[in-house]
């Protein structure tokens, strides 16, 4: 049962990748605008995302479709297979699948290199996201 609703959240963060609006914030946490949570990862570069191939089974790139423009602190960054991601300061964003609900924060481990951003306000952050 748990392998099935983990299939289900899959699909479900898929299908709202596919259809990404810009980031929100929820509750202090950066998410998109259902509430699930979104993540930056410790090993990308300024502007460049090294989530690819087998990283983007479990960590999905929060996307952004073609007519959208970044603004302020939220740009859009394009991997290397030509999806357009959202980024906060230049830090691509990804959805973890093992978030069934809004607002979880399962991929936020000590010791791993997912972070949480946890914002106050529109989109301020409070703390460095790689601490």
């Amino acid at each position: 049962m748990k392998k099935r609703r983990t299939f289900l959240a899959a699909l479900a963060l898929a299908s709202v990748a596919a259809t990404a609006q810009p980031p929100a914030v929820t509750d202090g946490l950066m998410t998109d605008p259902n509430g699930h949570t979104l993540y930056t990862f410790a090993y990308d570069g300024p502007g460049k995302s090294n989530c690819n191939f087998a990283c983007t089974v479990a960590w999905y790139p929060y996307r952004a479709s073609a007519s959208e423009r970044g603004e302020g602190r939220l740009s859009i960054v394009e991997r290397p297979d030509g999806i357009r991601q959202w980024a906060i300061d230049g830090r691509p964003l990804y959805l973890y699948t093992g978030d069934v609900q809004p607002r979880d924060v399962k991929g936020d481990l000590p010791g791993y290199p997912w972070h949480v951003l946890r914002l106050s306000g529109k989109l301020e952050v409070k703390s460095d996201p790689a601490s």
